[in-house]
């Protein structure tokens, strides 16, 4: 189980496994950061590991077996760091078909683009099937947990600016930070790919934009029937 860093792993999860494990399943040794299950439920490891801050730092996990990887707030990765942990996955007991990543995360931050590309696009998953991957997209919003409290809703989610709300209260993974076009939406805004037939007016717009090099819009104008 992926996190950040080290100082996220212990808060988020090392302190919760006491409330979640309970002491006949196994124990954790605090030093290696590692719970152990008892020999009778199988004798199992879980490996808590950090991905870092600096570039490199994930490369500490060179050699690494890890048949089941799970990946805390994904976005909060970079893709590199992504790639080399996917490296790790193999075992020389778990039959290949069973190893797996389940990965969660929130729209936004450093990684939104790369997460957004990879799993929430339904095209870019069709081409990981051709490849002989399987990637699964499951949009989780916060109904979906009935343990969270009103204050949680009236303190937190229905105070957040427009952009973070329809992000984290609605799942909406077409907005993110520094984006001009701001009210872009998928089921509005975008059509299948489709030929353009022949009789039909092209136009083509450039604007050199503020923050980015250049700008590019092409229009299609149908005659009348």
């Amino acid at each position: 189980m992926f996190s950040e860093t080290k100082v996220q792993l212990q808060q988020r999860h090392e302190v919760l496994l006491p409330l979640v494990f309970p002491k006949y399943l196994g124990y954790y040794d605090q030093q290696q950061m590692t719970y152990h299950f008892h020999p009778r439920f199988g004798g199992g490891v879980i490996m808590f590991l950090y991905v870092g801050n600096r570039k490199n730092d994930i490369e500490r996990l060179l050699s690494y077996n890890l048949a089941y990887i799970t990946v805390d707030e994904l976005t909060r990765q970079s893709e590199h760091s992504f790639m080399f942990i996917l490296s790790c996955l193999r075992s020389s007991v778990v039959p290949a078909i069973e190893c797996c990543v389940a990965s969660a995360s929130n729209p936004g931050s450093k990684g939104h683009k790369w997460v957004q590309r990879r799993y929430v696009k339904k095209k870019e998953r069709d081409k990981a099937v051709i490849k002989g991957e399987r990637r699964y997209f499951i949009k989780a919003l916060p109904e979906d947990n009935p343990l969270l409290p009103k204050s949680y809703w009236n303190e937190q989610l229905n105070k957040l600016p427009a952009k973070m709300a329809r992000a984290y209260k609605g799942g909406d993974w077409t907005v993110f930070e520094g984006q001009y076009f701001d009210m872009l939406d998928d089921e509005v805004h975008f059509i299948p790919k489709s030929r353009v037939p022949d009789e039909v007016v092209k136009y083509v717009g450039i604007d050199f934009g503020t923050n980015h090099p250049s700008g590019c819009v092409w229009l299609a104008h149908y005659p009348q029937t």
